[in-house]
């Protein structure tokens, strides 16, 4: 038989005390990560969107569209932070004008392959070009087309050589980077674009003794922003070409005085058009 057990009161005092030892025991709550967690500022998680680059363009900057389908689901995570976070809702995020336009590059060219898969990845834009630069997408809480993004950029940056790395499916187009866009070398990295963009023989032909340059219709959308580059010493086509002259070596000037355009590709830019 089991022993009788006596109940006793147990004084105040120490009952307090056994109550303290028990809290102090206890494992700890578990934490709980709080919702609408975000980067630190000048930490935009672009690594996300760079590895979807690396497994789906091509050293010549053209795209495997089916490589980007298999990278959905980390496509669809970047574009997810594209969507909470942009420099109009988060401005404190991006403390730099870099960082900033880092941003702009990136989710324009992020929503640029989404946009290609929405659209079946059609092999030529000719006829659907224009549902892709309207189609909306959603930037830190905003609705914004392609052509708005560009006209952010356009309107609070006044440089023209983004408009040199943001791919909008055209193989006429410039190339798309196999790396995301950062603050720390964005300025390197677009001067070297610019400059190799400009030696492209796909997107300005000229031949030494004539006395026109034909030249994309990627350069001619912008042209105001190029010319820009060039005080006004001169007008017209010659200032334009002076603004290209600016991203070439001297041993590579156009000396031509007349500016004629270039049909644009308007075939997708994926590696079965190459």
């Amino acid at each position: 038989m089991a022993p009788f057990l006596v109940a006793r009161r147990v004084p105040a005092s120490l009952l307090g005390a056994l109550l303290a030892l028990s809290c102090s025991t206890a494992a700890p709550p578990a934490t709980k990560k709080p919702e609408g967690d975000v980067p630190s500022a000048g930490r935009f998680p672009h690594a996300m969107f760079s590895r979807v680059l690396e497994k789906a363009v091509a050293e010549d900057g053209l795209v495997d569209y089916a490589a980007v389908a298999e990278e959905k689901e980390t496509l669809d995570a970047y574009l997810g932070e594209v969507a909470r976070i942009s420099p109009i809702g988060q401005p404190h995020l991006f403390p730099t004008v870099d960082d900033q336009l880092a941003y702009w590059i990136n989710a324009h060219n992020a929503t640029a392959l989404k946009g290609v898969l929405e659209l079946g990845r059609p092999r030529d834009l000719s006829k659907v070009g224009s549902r892709l630069d309207r189609m909306p997408f959603v930037f830190g809480g905003r609705k914004l087309s392609l052509a708005d993004v560009a006209g952010l950029v356009r309107n609070q940056f006044s440089d023209p050589r983004p408009f040199l790395v943001m791919v909008r499916g055209r193989r006429g187009g410039p190339p798309l980077a196999r790396e995301a866009f950062a603050a720390k070398d964005l300025e390197e990295r677009l001067e070297a674009a610019a400059r190799a963009f400009m030696k492209n023989t796909r997107y300005v032909q000229w031949t030494p003794g004539s006395d026109t340059v034909k030249v994309t219709p990627v350069i001619l959308s912008e042209r105001s922003e190029f010319e820009k580059v060039q005080p006004a010493t001169v007008g017209g086509d010659l200032r334009l070409i002076e603004a290209l002259n600016h991203f070439l070596p001297g041993r590579d000037w156009i000396l031509a005085t007349k500016v004629a355009p270039l049909p644009l590709d308007e075939r997708l830019n994926d590696v079965s058009n190459r």
